[in-house]
């Protein structure tokens, strides 16, 4: 945490994909015990609705496996899980503290078996074509420079007909668009994060829209 806390970032229209990803890391890897507590406190707890909601309209027809890109400490994952007893469950991201977190969270449920999260790049998902029924991405898009590539990747891991998934907050002046601000630049104030300026650069990045 002492090391983020010394890091100087460039502008955002000064900064490259590599240096905005980076940044996205430490952001996420300096709240990975807060997260979950924050997701459910920032969104009044609609974020187990919304997850709920995108289970129920999961189709497995096919492989009876499902990708969770961008999983974090894979609550998506885990509610797939939970719900479709016959399906295999993977998550990825890039932030292995997150996965680190999720991996307990398996555990404690017992579902090692058909849960598998780990480190992964949504830009270069590691499984061949036509893998998995669904695949989904939950606010993580808004996250991802080349938005495109990864929505490529996860069209080419999909059978013919499967599913891809796409949570993105909506527009600022919209509830959850708000919440979502609110938790990036709660999440650096409980960090110590020193400057204003930032905190506002963090929550830039963001706030791009898909």
């Amino acid at each position: 945490m002492n090391d983020l806390n010394k890091k100087e970032y460039p502008s955002v229209q000064e900064m490259s994909d590599d240096q905005r990803i980076g940044i996205v890391k430490d952001i996420f890897a300096s709240v990975t015990d807060k997260y979950d507590f924050l997701n459910r406190f920032l969104s009044g707890r609609r974020d187990v609705a919304w997850r709920k909601r995108t289970v129920s309209e999961m189709n497995f027809f096919n492989t009876n496996r499902f990708l969770d890109v961008a999983t974090g400490t894979g609550d998506l994952a885990l509610d797939c899980a939970n719900t479709y007893s016959d399906v295999k469950v993977i998550g990825v991201d890039f932030v292995q503290e997150m996965v680190n977190n999720g991996l307990k969270k398996v555990d404690t449920q017992n579902l090692e078996h058909r849960v598998e999260l780990k480190w992964g790049d949504a830009t270069n998902i590691d499984f061949i074509d036509d893998t998995f029924d669904v695949t989904a991405i939950a606010f993580g898009i808004r996250n991802i420079p080349n938005k495109e590539k990864a929505l490529s990747e996860m069209k080419r891991i999909i059978v013919p007909d499967g599913q891809i998934m796409v949570w993105n907050s909506p527009p600022q002046n919209q509830v959850f668009g708000g919440a979502h601000t609110v938790f990036i630049s709660m999440a650096y104030c409980l960090n110590w994060q020193n400057g204003l300026r930032k905190i506002l650069l963090h929550m830039s990045i963001l706030q791009t829209p898909l």
